[in-house]
């Protein structure tokens, strides 16, 4: 029971750490974008691509935050599952679209294909 109740502990602790590390990267971005704008005096395409940025910073908050809710409700198993066929290149797209924006602001690009043999993933 101890083993059990130290795992628990163990995943509970790498989670928050997860949690606070993916948090702090699109806070850390959103600021910048907003002091940065607050400084400038620029044109308004320069504030409006600004202000766009911040509000897709928001958006992965909003996504992260939803995200941690969903792990909360499924560890206190208050969520409720409904079983169906999903295919593999109609799950991998869906997650793909999800990682579109990160994967872009890493300078890459995300392609996820069905082949006759399988499902293919480049980034």
């Amino acid at each position: 029971m101890l083993d059990r109740l130290e795992d628990g502990l163990v995943r509970e602790r790498a989670f928050v750490a997860n949690a606070s590390h993916e948090l702090r990267m699109p806070l850390t971005v959103l600021k910048a974008e907003l002091e940065v704008t607050l400084r400038e005096n620029g044109e308004a395409s320069q504030l409006r691509r600004a202000l766009a940025s911040a509000a897709e910073e928001t958006d992965r908050i909003i996504r992260l935050a939803e995200d941690l809710l969903l792990m909360a409700r499924a560890e206190q198993g208050q969520l409720p599952m409904q079983r169906r066929e999903l295919s593999a290149p109609e799950l991998l797209g869906a997650l793909a679209a999800r990682s579109t924006a990160t994967v872009e602001r890493a300078g890459r690009m995300l392609v996820v294909g069905a082949e006759s043999d399988g499902v293919m993933i480049c980034a």
